[in-house]
């Protein structure tokens, strides 16, 4: 016996029965008829127009890539958030391009850049102003001012003055000899001068800083006083404010702006100082002694000779220093080096 189906009622056959034409197309005026029912029934037509509508107002609401900003649309949404993304990304773009326009570059010099200034204030501290610099002058040559420098520091001295011999006069007696004086002196003095300012550095008769400052030479030492004027012993003065003068048979050279007055010996006075220590009196080579420094005076010799045996003055120096720490180095130099020639 055929079975049927739930809804329809179509007749299922079994699988040994033959197939029967009746009951097919019985099967297919049943579909036929509901089909046709399916098709008239009005509130399924009514679902259907509804679909349809609602489909095509999200189509209108979505449009299209094509759309404007101004467009109502999900696309024309999209297109005024890409526009507004892309104003301010420019804006952006533009600000950085701005602030690295005012940073400049590594190299710049002289600009109104970050960079320009740092580099610009680099060289002022690290060449010139700040940490500054000298120049040793122990011959004619001329002193440019660096960059950015309006104030220089001068330490200098003249010649110091040769150290007396000792002698008879005709009549046998016996002679004292004086040590030099020593040359004038400054230390660390201060000037005033302008950027690439060029001062000539002139050796001889005195010892000259362009317009700045003449220093005088020491005066040498005496071969004919009396031993019994000891006032006559003093010697020689010095010609310089700072230099030492030479020194008698009983004391030392006069000290100088930081040097030591030379030793007597015997009858020979001790060179007086200035830069550097005056030297001290001397026997020939029978005592130990030590030479002038920078201007310091010579000493003199007590063995019975000709001047041309006595000690010869220290040399006469110029060092310009400039900036901050050339300033403090200028005052150190001062204690430390000019005793060394």
């Amino acid at each position: 016996m055929a079975e049927f189906t739930p809804n329809f009622n179509l007749k299922k056959p079994y699988e040994t029965d033959f197939f029967n034409i009746e009951d097919f197309n019985g099967n297919m005026d049943i579909l036929d008829e509901k089909l046709k029912e399916a098709i008239q029934n009005e509130q399924l037509q009514g679902n259907v127009t509804e679909i349809k509508g609602t489909t095509e107002e999200i189509k209108t609401s979505v449009g299209s890539s094509g759309d404007l900003s101004s467009s109502p649309t999900l696309f024309g949404r999209l297109a005024e958030i890409k526009e507004t993304l892309t104003s301010k990304f420019s804006e952006v773009v533009s600000k950085i391009t701005g602030v690295d326009g005012k940073i400049g570059a590594s190299g710049d010099s002289g600009t109104d850049t970050v960079f320009g200034k740092l580099n610009e204030n680099s060289k002022i501290l690290n060449n010139d102003f700040f940490i500054g610099g000298c120049e040793i002058f122990k011959e004619n040559n001329t002193f440019t001012v660096p960059d950015n420098i309006t104030e220089i520091y001068v330490t200098a001295c003249g010649r110091g003055g040769n150290g007396g011999a000792r002698n008879y006069n005709t009549s046998k007696t016996m002679k004292a000899a004086t040590g030099g004086s020593g040359g004038e002196a400054v230390v660390s003095k201060s000037f005033i001068v302008s950027p690439k300012q060029t001062i000539p550095i002139t050796f001889g008769a005195a010892t000259v800083v362009g317009d700045l400052i003449s220093l005088q030479n020491g005066n040498s030492g005496s071969t004919s006083y009396d031993t019994s004027d000891p006032e006559t012993l003093i010697g020689a003065k010095s010609n310089g404010t700072g230099g030492g003068h030479s020194g008698n048979s009983s004391e030392r050279g006069y000290d100088g702006v930081t040097g030591q007055g030379g030793r007597p010996y015997g009858v020979g006075g001790g060179g007086g100082g200035s830069l550097g220590n005056g030297g001290d009196a001397f026997h020939g080579t029978g005592n130990e002694f030590r030479f002038p420094g920078y201007g310091g005076g010579g000493g003199a010799n007590t063995r019975i000779s000709t001047s041309e045996y006595a000690q010869q003055g220290g040399p006469a120096i110029v060092i310009i220093y400039w900036g901050i720490l050339g300033k403090q180095q200028s005052i150190s130099d001062a204690l430390n080096r000019f005793n060394n020639i």
